[in-house]
């Protein structure tokens, strides 16, 4: 079970079925996007274009969906290679070594950190076959 099933539960993922992945995806980025740069990005270009906030919101919308759908392909493909708990696992990573830098610590630490991603993914990568 990766961390999307232990934040929906089994039993609402069973009941709605296909659309799981959907109404999951919309749901979390909904959620995490909150005062994102990327919103405040969309606010700032609406308050620069006050006459064409469809455009505004064209743009912005095909961007986004672009960058996503770019985003599940890789995932997909890299999902296809590693098991899920070592892309879990190195999200994490990541994630701790960009709030580190963001706190004041040396950007080696970040370089530290996605180099032993690289490193744990090619161990799961050679572990697997």
């Amino acid at each position: 079970m990766g961390l999307t099933g232990m934040i929906v539960p089994d039993a609402l993922l069973a009941r709605i079925g296909r659309y799981g992945g959907l109404l999951t995806g919309f749901l979390f980025v909904l959620f995490a996007e909150f005062g994102d740069k990327t919103q405040l990005l969309t606010i700032n270009l609406a308050a620069t274009f006050p006459d064409a906030p469809v455009s505004v919101f064209v743009g912005v919308v095909g961007a986004l969906a672009l960058r996503t759908g770019v985003d599940a392909v890789i995932g997909e493909r890299v999902e296809a290679v590693l098991p899920t708990h070592y892309i879990e696992a190195g999200a994490a990573v990541v994630f701790l070594a960009f709030g580190a830098v963001v706190l004041g610590a040396p950007t080696v630490v970040l370089y530290a950190a996605i180099a032993a991603l690289a490193l744990a993914a090619i161990v799961g990568v050679l572990r697997r076959r």
